[in-house]
């Protein structure tokens, strides 16, 4: 009995011991694959980490490169010097004006400008709006009067044109043109009563 006893004692010694073994074994696994996630995940985050560093690098390169560009090369405002060839002032400058003015055969009413059937004698009278002044000129028998001048203008500033036909009796009103000054070179052309007007600046 006593020697039966014993080996119960080493048989149930030996089924502890290897449950314990194949305890710590499945504890080994699940640790090594527990550790392998964990690896997985540092990998995942240090990949999106690079990644995302790439990125802002790129970025910063491609700032950097349109900061260098020169302004014609992106399409900005030219700068004081780009502005030179044909610049545009907000100062007073003497700019020369020409004023063109084709008249028509008849008035508008379709009765002739004078007794016979004439050309009219267009007085030709231009306005500057900052200085108030005035500069005229008469023609006779013209349809197609001009007249050109110099003067102080800012882009601001525009000049009202009006045409008449001179008479003893009454002046008969030929047609009326208002130019505005961009403040560079430019023509202005409209089309008023029985007058077609272009004036151009210099």
């Amino acid at each position: 009995m006593a020697y039966r006893g014993a080996f119960r004692w080493l048989l149930l010694s030996a089924a502890v011991t290897v449950a314990a073994c194949d305890r710590s074994d499945r504890e080994a696994e699940l640790e090594g694959k527990v550790a392998d996630l964990e690896a997985q995940q540092r990998a995942t985050k240090e990949n999106d980490l690079a990644a995302r560093e790439r990125a802002l690098a790129e970025k910063e390169a491609a700032l950097t490169a349109n900061a260098e560009e020169s302004p014609e090369e992106k399409g900005a405002t030219p700068g004081p010097r780009a502005k030179e060839k044909g610049k545009t002032t907000s100062k007073p400058a003497k700019v020369s004006v020409a004023i063109s003015v084709a008249i028509g055969l008849t008035k508008p009413n379709g009765k002739s400008w004078d007794v016979g059937g004439g050309a009219p004698d267009p007085l030709v009278s231009a306005r500057i709006s900052s200085s108030g002044k005035t500069v005229s000129r008469s023609f006779r028998d013209s349809l197609n009067p001009s007249t050109s001048f110099s003067a102080e203008l800012a882009p601001s500033d525009s000049i009202s044109i009006t045409v008449v036909d001179s008479d003893m009796s009454a002046n008969d009103p030929i047609g009326s043109f208002t130019a505005s000054y961009s403040g560079s070179p430019t023509t202005r052309k409209g089309k008023n009563g029985a007058a077609t007007f272009s004036v151009t600046f210099q």
